[in-house]
């Protein structure tokens, strides 16, 4: 299981996971990260494996087109709780900010490009961190309700 710390990396705890050999998590995560981008995120996760946390890592993929990233890799709470993010703020700056703050066009152009480069620059550095988080859950779950490797590959 992965538990997140305040600085948003994750430390991981002992799980049925960690109780194979090398080849063997090397199989379900080919399993679970799919066809597409195994060749990048397999040695990304052995990283992650190797150092027993996950860390900054840069995604392009995750910076550039995070709701849509979020998306394909099927992990909806973040892509929900991102796509709520983005338009909070845009309310909080356009819409109540303009009412509440009476701020400068220049005040809401700055704000809109920190946020902006926010919504890049924190998805492209967290984005493998939160993939191997939610691919190590699925791999504890598939172990916990299968009896052999295949099975829980297919899982």
């Amino acid at each position: 299981m992965v538990t997140f710390t305040a600085s948003m990396a994750t430390n991981i705890e002992v799980t049925s996971v960690d109780q194979f050999e090398g080849s063997t998590i090397t199989a379900l995560y080919r399993a679970a990260i799919g066809p597409i981008g195994r060749s990048y995120y397999l040695p990304v996760f052995s990283r992650f494996e190797d150092a027993g946390k996950a860390g900054l890592s840069w995604n392009w993929a995750a910076g550039l087109l995070t709701l849509n990233w979020l998306v394909f890799r099927q992990l909806w709470g973040a892509a929900l709780a991102y796509a709520g993010a983005l338009m909070i703020t845009i309310l909080m700056v356009f819409g109540i900010g303009r009412l509440l703050f009476q701020l400068p066009q220049e005040a809401e152009v700055a704000l809109l490009v920190v946020f902006g480069l926010l919504s890049l620059v924190l998805p492209g550095f967290y984005g493998n961190a939160l993939l191997h988080a939610h691919i190590r859950k699925k791999m504890a779950n598939a172990l916990r309700t299968t009896a052999t490797l295949s099975e829980a590959c297919a899982v």
